[in-house]
């Protein structure tokens, strides 16, 4: 499930009929796009009533990449010259100087602060969840379980995307599913877009010179009319340069650590 909130799935039945089956997404991009506005208030501004926000880490410092390239080299080093004394050819020893001249020192890298190289950031969930969402998600759940559908991890998906989903369209999406019979949903059922999800994301990528990827395009439409507004803040935060990802890795980091069933 990677790619539409209704996704055809074959079903198992002898007529080979598809069944359409939820997938949670909860991205958005309400950005400078038409039809969208900014937040309405300094605390969304802020990213104060974010369900999401987006935290990095250092992974690898500046102290870090000089030590391991020393060490590195210090072992193609004593490797180099244990195949010299293999093969007993002392002039062998001269080609091993690329690796045995020194070992650099890492003594200016790792004075002071560390300074970072390379960071690793996630998604991580901080708002609460919306008990009418929940609820109408993990009926949802059970109503695709009982037509033999294998759904992961039911509570904790449903009360992520219960914190990140709008209540009433999310409701009202789940309530239909809910009801249709096995393989036969009814893919109206999904919440029509209402945040330009599309519009922002071909804007973003046609800044840099690319066009839009048709099936993040497709994606972003399926995803549109889930989403609450401060998910939509959180993805436009992330996008617009308040973290180091590009709009690209925004929308991918979101869709994996968000808006899929894991």
């Amino acid at each position: 499930m990677d790619t539409f909130k209704l996704i055809p799935r074959a079903a198992s039945t002898p007529s080979g009929a598809l069944r359409l089956h939820l997938m949670h997404l909860v991205l958005c991009a309400a950005a400078a796009a038409s039809g969208c506005a900014e937040p309405p208030d300094t605390r969304a501004a802020a990213g104060l009533d974010w369900p999401v926000r987006y935290v990095t880490e250092c992974v690898q410092t500046t102290c870090d990449t000089c030590e391991e390239g020393a060490a590195s080299l210090a072992d193609a080093c004593s490797e180099c010259l244990g195949i010299c004394t293999r093969l007993s050819d002392p002039s062998c020893i001269a080609q091993c100087s690329g690796f045995c001249s020194g070992t650099p020192s890492c003594d200016t890298a790792c004075a002071g602060e560390p300074v970072c190289n390379e960071y690793e950031g996630r998604f991580e969930l901080v708002g609460a969840p919306d008990d009418d969402v929940q609820r109408a998600c993990v009926t949802y759940a059970a109503h695709e379980i009982s037509c033999g559908v294998a759904v992961p991890d039911v509570e904790a998906n449903c009360r992520r995307f219960a914190a990140t989903e709008d209540p009433v369209r999310a409701s009202a999406a789940y309530a239909c599913l809910s009801s249709a019979p096995c393989g036969s949903a009814d893919p109206a059922c999904a919440p029509r877009p209402v945040h330009g999800l599309v519009a922002w994301y071909c804007e973003a990528i046609g800044r840099s010179g690319r066009a839009c990827d048709e099936a993040t395009v497709e994606w972003l439409e399926a995803a549109d009319g889930w989403l609450s507004d401060g998910a939509a803040a959180a993805l436009r935060g992330c996008a617009e340069g308040r973290t180091m990802l590009p709009n690209d890795a925004c929308v991918a980091a979101f869709r994996t650590q968000v808006a899929s069933w894991r």
